[in-house]
């Protein structure tokens, strides 16, 4: 009997004889010495049909075709086609997850890279190491991490430059906020100190805990914090000396205006009481509540606050004795000036009318309203105030004899100054017009607006003033001819040297663009920023300045691309000389 395969045939013969099987073609029965299948008779060129996977189901073979023996297993390293699938090394499925050399596993029909430090392309791609998609996050190294097609320094306090680009530790940019050590981190190039209280310098600059400037405003122990390279104490009621300066508590000038306790708190490098009705001695000086100086002023309970040492009433209106000195709301001298009452204050020791409208004896004295002393310059009604015990006209544009003295707005004295109507002002007993855009003879004179002399540096509508008679423009970049000469903006003789919208200015009867680093065309003219003319000299952002039409590099230090082609400070040909460090320049591209 003999054996034909079909692609899936020959992966599965192969895979038999792999294990070393003996059966083929499904035969169950002996075989010769060739590992052919013998028939129930024993003879092994007896013909068995075989149907491919391609067949339509007739049966093939005979005496006359040859033997063909299992393919051998897909060799991945070879180049060579090993089980006559069609498909050589990695592009053969049978290599998925196998090595295809050193270095090199066969993933989804392809070499992929795995060691991406030896300087060799394992998988035959033209990269190699970490500019091979491969590495991307594989360690091409002790201390090396392949991470966007370069190698990335992870190892910052060992003194090597483990990626192999002339930076070692934290002056190569991969360490920037990675650890330099114990209580130590890589910050724009440097190690930083970040443990302030282990009297360790644990970024070896020379300078330990506070000292290092690396520790402001950091924990130096509990209750501590360094400021300004030196240790502050921040807790100032616990008996404890926690920045080490014998100096406890409200003693140690770093506790000013800090809580000292309940009720406490530290001024001028004592205790000051600051709860002054609590019967507690909060500072610990043995004066109590209002009796100790520093209450004055501060409240001791409702309706109390203390004042020269005791208690005083605030609360005039309640029949209370707040401050509980035997007198009560206006009967007690220091509820002068304070309320007591719906419409009464207190005032001489006695309750005084406050509300002059409502037709009450509100303090019971006799007199109502204006009538009572009590209410001069107080409301009496609606447009009406209370004037020398009698009444005032205070509402000048409504037709009414507010004040009951027969004379009706602008006409009574009292309204001059006072408002008449809408644009209408009284002045000197005539109503005169302050509203000059509406078309309306708001006084009643007949003029109107612009026209009307109490016009003159008035508003005239958006963008116009009135003077000298005339509507004048004033405002210069909404293209309307808001003063109505036929001359529009900038060309508008009045609009010289103001605004003509954002970054423009007009000059000569034209827009010019003073703002320079927005990206915008302020001046409509087809130039924007440092491109328009207008700007040259001038700023086109932080660090930037336009410079015979283009953006230059001005501040070299920065750490930015301040006129945007890419470079930055000293890398930026425009840096060239210029300052960048502590008194250094920049020279070739560096800073020195």
């Amino acid at each position: 009997m003999m054996c034909r395969y079909d692609q899936v045939g020959r992966r599965i013969a192969t895979l038999l004889w792999a294990l070393g099987a003996t059966a083929a073609c499904g035969s169950s029965g002996t075989h010769d010495s060739k590992n052919r299948p013998l028939d129930a008779g024993g003879d092994a060129d007896a013909q068995v049909a075989y149907v491919d996977a391609g067949d339509s189901g007739q049966e093939t073979g005979g005496e006359d075709a040859a033997d063909e023996p299992p393919p051998p297993p897909e060799e991945c390293t070879n180049s060579a086609d090993d089980d006559g699938d069609g498909d050589a090394d990695c592009a053969d499925l049978d290599c998925d997850g196998r090595s295809c050399g050193v270095g090199c596993v066969c993933v989804g029909g392809q070499g992929r890279e795995t060691r991406c430090s030896d300087g060799a392309d394992n998988d035959n791609d033209q990269h190699a190491d970490c500019a091979d998609s491969d590495c991307e996050q594989l360690a091409c190294g002790v201390g090396c991490l392949c991470a966007a097609g370069e190698a990335s320094e992870t190892r910052c306090a060992d003194g090597a430059d483990n990626d192999a680009d002339g930076l070692a530790d934290c002056p190569d940019p991969d360490c920037d906020d990675r650890s330099c050590g114990t209580g130590c981190l890589c910050v724009s190039g440097v190690a930083t100190e970040t443990r302030c209280s282990d009297a360790t310098d644990n970024d070896a600059d020379g300078e330990a805990d506070c000292a290092d400037a690396d520790c402001d405003t950091q924990e130096c122990a509990l209750g501590c914090r360094c400021i300004a390279g030196e240790a502050v104490e921040e807790r100032c009621g616990d008996g404890a000396d926690n920045d080490q300066d014998a100096a406890l508590d409200c003693a140690d000038p770093d506790c000013g205006e800090q809580a000292c306790g309940l009720g406490c708190e530290c001024q001028s490098l004592r205790a000051v009481e600051v709860r002054c009705g609590d019967g507690v001695d909060n500072d610990g000086d043995a004066d109590l509540d209002c009796a100790d100086p520093d209450c004055d002023l501060v409240d001791c309970g409702y309706g109390c606050f203390c004042g020269q040492g005791v208690a005083r009433e605030e609360a005039c209106g309640d029949a209370n004795d707040n401050d509980g000195d035997g007198a009560v709301d206006c009967d007690d001298a220091d509820c002068a000036g304070l309320e007591c009452g719906d419409g009464c204050r207190c005032a001489n020791l006695v309750r005084a009318e406050r509300a002059c409208d409502d037709g009450a004896d509100n303090d019971g004295d006799g007199p109502v309203d204006c009538a009572d002393a009590d209410c001069e310059a107080e409301a009496c009604a609606l447009g009406c105030v209370c004037r020398s015990l009698v009444p005032h006209e205070s509402t000048c544009s409504d037709g009414q004899d507010n004040d009951d003295d027969t004379l009706i707005d602008c006409v009574d004295p009292s309204c001059d100054g006072r408002a008449c109507g809408l644009g209408c002002s009284c002045r000197f007993l005539e109503a005169v017009e302050t509203t000059c855009n509406d078309a309306q003879d708001n006084d009643g004179d007949a003029q109107v607006d612009c026209v009307d002399p109490s016009c003159d540096q008035q508003s005239c509508g958006t963008g116009c003033s009135c003077r000298f008679g005339g509507r004048v423009e004033t405002a210069c970049a909404d293209a309307q001819d808001n003063d109505g000469n036929g001359v529009t903006d900038c060309l508008d003789p009045a609009c010289a040297t103001s605004a003509c919208g954002v970054g423009c200015v007009c000059k000569f009867g034209l827009r010019t663009e003073n703002q320079c680093g927005d990206g915008f065309d302020n001046d409509g003219d087809g130039s924007s920023d440092c491109v328009d003319a207008d700007c040259n000299n001038a700023a086109c952002g932080a660090g930037c300045t336009c410079k015979a039409g283009v953006p230059t590099e001005g501040t070299c230090n920065d750490g930015q691309d301040n006129d945007g082609d890419g470079s930055t400070d000293c890398a930026d040909a425009d840096c060239d000389a210029k300052a960048c460090l502590g008194g250094t320049k920049c020279t070739a591209g560096v800073c020195v």
